[in-house]
């Protein structure tokens, strides 16, 4: 009986992932404004009404995939959290969280919902408390993971948003001129940086 019982619900959320991945691939390729539901729900391989089912809008594809991948992002940050013990460590590992995060295919889709939402009401009423919650999350992970580590709580905070901020901006620059070598040696100086300009407590 329990069997017969979580049948469904796979079905259901394999339906789910299918359809949030289609998302994110196709508007990878064409962008949130060349973005159809037909094409979605032909990418992922499921029917119209299966599709309407789980997500009857195009906005409420976007907000689930969203969804669904920043969910991803938040699990994969506390294991690299939970893996890291040191002070160097637990700085290379949020500087490589945040790198995922911004430069992985995830980025590209993020960024064209987040544009359309500021002319979209529909689209950012349900988008911005994805994200929001997506933030909240990751933050409380590496600040606590900082604080364990030995640094003190305000320094925590500080190199959060700065790694975080300065990655969105190499993210952003690299839409249109990718540099990754040149990325990839800023972040080493930046982790040196930080490393002699906030030492831990102790």
């Amino acid at each position: 009986m329990q069997k017969q019982k979580r049948k469904p619900q796979q079905r259901s959320a394999d339906t789910r992932l299918k359809l949030a991945q289609a998302t994110v691939d196709l508007m990878v390729e064409r962008g949130y404004a060349g973005l159809s539901v037909t094409d979605i729900q032909r990418r992922a391989g499921v029917s119209n009404g299966a599709r309407v089912h789980h997500f009857p809008t195009k906005s409420d594809l976007v907000i689930a995939a969203v969804a669904q991948f920043l969910q991803h992002g938040n699990r994969s940050g506390g294991e690299r959290a939970r893996a890291a013990a040191k002070p160097r460590a637990v700085l290379r590992a949020m500087i490589e969280d945040l790198y995922a995060l911004y430069f992985e295919e995830f980025f590209l889709p993020a960024m064209e919902s987040a544009v359309a939402a500021r002319t979209d009401r529909v689209l950012a009423k349900g988008l911005h408390p994805v994200v929001a919650a997506y933030h909240r999350t990751n933050r409380g992970i590496w600040r606590s993971a900082l604080e364990r580590a030995g640094y003190a709580k305000r320094d925590a905070a500080f190199m959060y948003e700065l790694c975080k901020w300065v990655l969105r901006g190499m993210a952003l620059t690299s839409v249109w001129h990718p540099t990754p070598a040149a990325n990839r040696r800023f972040l080493a100086a930046l982790e040196q940086a930080l490393l002699r300009a906030v030492p831990p407590r102790g």
